[in-house]
């Protein structure tokens, strides 16, 4: 990046395993800087691991703002970080990298490049303001567009030009003092945006056929994309074929295939721990007894977590008393509220086989089993 005048955060690589007395290299640590070979870094500042693939990153507090350490990391269920007022010492476990921490407007910006020409920006909340990650109705990270200016728009083409990497994505810092770039990554594609995808695919398409010099790479074609789900549903046949009025191939029986070009975004992600159920439970509903309009509750204070989980577990027992009921009504033959046939289902599911000295098991509870057409109500608990 300061090889491309590309503005990005001073900052120092620290070596731990280099460090005296094991190497040559000095580290001095207070409760309020660090100075390496000289160099001071100055709290609040970042520590971020030189492995591309970790993302526990640390933000150090000096003592005047009480201390402690604010832990990034990949977002799991609706947070980003948490403060650890105990972590005042760095990590000394491999190779890090220490740098100022800039002050924004609380937005991280995330810009996507397909080229020298096309960048597109969309803004989140920043995982430093307070570890809350804020989702739409539909589960996924909230983001507004952002228009960037001109020395951005420069700062993109460099970032192409300099990694040689026509698609790549990186994150943008505003501050006072202007725009930082504080990461780069390679093959960053955005999430959930049709007109996106659509554009990527014209500029690469475009650029494969300069670079293999077919001829009509001028004229209109069609774009490769895949069809909507509305096409899908009212069965039109989407052609992504197209024809290039190139030279024409002699006629022969011998094909070989030459190339398969392939674009590929990996999946090492960390899996999304939900549960979802349908419930006619009152426990469930009366949230949204008050509420004639809502679809969503939320939930945050220990107070109503408390009240809940109080709530839950009487209306487990009294649950697992009904089971029992229904499982001796089943054993002596006896239709009871309901046929036969819902009784027997129950009672193999709550009962699925008897041990072989004659005794049962345990009955478990699943309740995502009790289901009712409550389909659209959410209550969220962080």
């Amino acid at each position: 990046l300061k090889d491309w005048c590309i503005p990005c955060p001073d900052h120092i690589i620290v070596e731990h395993d280099k460090v005296a007395p094991m190497g040559p290299n000095i580290l001095q640590e207070t409760d309020n800087f660090i100075v390496f070979n000289g160099k001071k870094i100055e709290k609040p500042f970042v520590e971020k691991p030189e492995d591309a693939d970790r993302h526990d990153i640390y933000i150090y507090y000096p003592r005047n703002l009480g201390g402690g350490a604010k832990k990034l990391f990949r977002k799991v269920k609706d947070k980003s970080s948490e403060f650890d007022p105990k972590q005042n010492a760095i990590r000394r476990d491999g190779t890090y990298i220490y740098e100022p921490f800039l002050t924004t407007s609380g937005t991280d910006i995330k810009v996507y490049t397909c080229g020298a020409s096309y960048v597109h920006a969309e803004a989140r909340k920043a995982p430093t303001v307070d570890g809350k990650v804020i989702r739409s109705k539909d589960g996924k990270e909230v983001r507004y567009p952002v228009v960037l200016s001109h020395g951005e728009k420069m700062i993109a083409a460099f970032i192409v030009k300099a990694f040689r990497q026509n698609v790549c994505g990186f994150d943008i810092l505003r501050t006072a003092n202007g725009s930082f770039v504080c990461d780069v990554n390679g093959w960053s594609f955005v999430k959930g945006n049709q007109k996106y995808y659509n554009d990527c695919a014209s500029l690469i398409r475009q650029h494969l056929l300069v670079e293999c010099g077919v001829r009509g790479k001028d004229e209109p074609v069609e774009l490769l994309k895949a069809p909507s789900n509305e096409e899908l549903d009212k069965g039109v046949e989407v052609s992504n074929s197209f024809c290039f009025d190139c030279h024409h191939m002699p006629e022969s029986t011998d094909w070989r295939l030459r190339s398969v070009f392939v674009v590929m975004r990996h999946g090492d992600r960390r899996p999304k721990e939900k549960q979802k159920f349908k419930t006619r439970q009152a426990v469930f509903l009366k949230y949204f007894n008050n509420q004639s309009d809502a679809t969503e509750v939320k939930l945050k204070t220990p107070e109503e977590l408390e009240k809940l989980k109080t709530a839950l577990l009487q209306t487990m027992k009294e649950i697992m008393s009904e089971i029992s009921a229904l499982k001796t009504d089943v054993k002596d033959s006896r239709p009871g509220c309901c046929d036969g046939a819902s009784l027997s289902w129950l009672y193999k599911y709550f009962f699925p086989k008897a041990n072989e000295k004659g005794g049962e098991e345990e009955p478990r509870l699943n309740l995502k089993e009790l289901e009712s057409d409550f389909n659209n109500l959410e209550l969220m608990i962080p």
